[in-house]
């Protein structure tokens, strides 16, 4: 494993306004699905852990977006235009930080 592999998926990232919408949207998809799923079968333990995998899902979906779904001009813009002026860094892989991610 590389160590910047390690830091980026074990530390906090805070969602960028473009990312809620996208966590929001894959989230409400799997609850449909979960929802039909749900009514199309019996209970019993295969079922669980279907509905357990679809949970792992959404968690693997959200690991994406929150450590590989790179910053938009506009959310880039968005903290430029906060009122609480954070600053912002560089990384080596040419994603951005801010002091509300160091924090």
């Amino acid at each position: 494993m590389r160590q910047a592999d390690l830091d980026n998926w074990f530390s906090y990232h805070a969602p960028r306004p473009e990312q809620v919408e996208t966590y929001n949207t894959l989230r409400s998809k799997a609850k449909e699905f979960a929802e039909v799923f749900d009514a199309s079968v019996p209970d019993c333990a295969d079922k669980t852990a279907a509905m357990r995998h679809l949970r792992e899902t959404v968690m693997a979906m959200n690991l994406t977006i929150a450590c590989y779904l790179a910053p938009t001009v506009e959310s880039l813009q968005a903290v430029l235009d906060s009122p609480e002026k954070p600053d912002l860094y560089i990384n080596p892989d040419g994603s951005v930080t801010t002091d509300w991610d160091l924090n």
